[in-house]
C-alpha cells in the first residue's frame, strides 16, 4: 500500500511540475508578447503618421527599422500582431497606388516609402499565415507590385 501511494503521490508532483511549466511558459508568452507590441506600436503609429502628413520628399527612418524588426522576430511573437501591423502598411500602399493613379508629381507617398512599406509587407507575410485577407486589398498590392515591375 504504501509503494501504491508513493506512486500517486509521484504522479500527482510530476502533475503539478508539468502544470507550473505550462503557467511559466504562458506567462512568458504575455510578457513577451507585451514587449514585441511595445516594439511595434511606435512604428505602426509612425506609419499612420505619415499617412496623415505625407511629404513626396520625406521619408520615415523607422521604415526600414520596422523591416529589420520584422526580419530579426520570430514568426510566433508575430502572429498575434499581424493585424495590427498589416492595417498601416495596407493604408500606406493604398494611398501610394491612389497617387499614381491621378499622376500627379511628385506623388503623395514617395517610392522610397512605397518600396519600404513593400519589404514590410514581404518581411510580414513571409513570417505570419493569413487567416483571412480582403480580395479588394488582394488586388491592391498585386496592382500594386505590377506598376513597380
Amino acid at each position: 500500500m504504501d509503494a501504491f501511494n508513493h506512486l500517486i503521490t509521484t504522479n500527482l508532483n510530476h502533475q503539478n511540475d508539468d502544470v507550473n511549466e505550462e503557467e511559466e511558459e504562458e506567462q512568458q508568452d504575455i510578457i513577451s508578447s507585451g514587449v514585441v507590441f511595445s516594439q511595434l506600436k511606435p512604428y505602426c503609429l509612425d506609419l499612420l503618421q505619415l499617412l496623415q502628413n505625407p511629404n513626396p520628399t520625406s521619408f520615415s527612418s523607422s521604415i526600414p527599422s520596422l523591416v529589420q524588426f520584422l526580419h530579426d522576430s520570430p514568426p510566433p511573437s508575430l502572429q498575434p500582431f499581424f493585424d495590427y501591423v498589416l492595417f498601416p502598411l495596407l493604408l500606406l500602399l493604398d494611398a501610394a497606388v491612389d497617387s499614381r493613379k491621378q499622376n500627379p508629381k511628385p506623388h503623395k507617398i514617395s517610392d522610397r516609402v512605397a518600396e519600404g512599406v513593400v519589404q514590410c509587407l514581404e518581411e510580414l507575410l513571409n513570417k505570419c499565415y493569413l487567416v483571412s485577407i480582403d480580395q479588394v486589398f488582394q488586388t491592391k498590392i498585386r496592382n500594386f507590385l505590377l506598376e513597380f515591375v
